[in-house]
């Protein structure tokens, strides 16, 4: 297994993209070219729900693109769709 520990929103939709709550709500959209740091919970820091697979991603401010709920913080860790349309991992040989 080769974890990713960082990944980039590729995602160019001007008001960017989902970064979501444990209970679905969107808490925070991530800019495009935002670098995220997966967040792993035992072996994988993806996750499905419904079928359908979510990471689970730190950002902090200098990322958001725009914030959706009145919490104030310097960093959130939310879920973005582990979708290569959306985010894809950033190759740290590339760094």
């Amino acid at each position: 297994m080769y974890p990713h520990w960082q990944w980039v929103v590729v995602e160019t939709d001007d008001p960017g993209l989902n970064c979501r709550s444990n209970n679905g709500d969107v808490i925070v959209a991530l800019a495009y070219g935002a670098v995220v740091d997966s967040v792993f919970e035992g072996d994988d820091a993806i996750s499905l729900v419904n079928g359908q697979p979510w990471l689970k991603v730190n950002a902090n401010l200098r990322d958001v693109q725009r914030r959706v709920v009145d919490d104030f913080a310097v960093a959130y860790t939310c879920y973005v769709r582990a979708n290569n349309q959306y985010i894809v991992p950033l190759n740290p040989d590339t760094q």
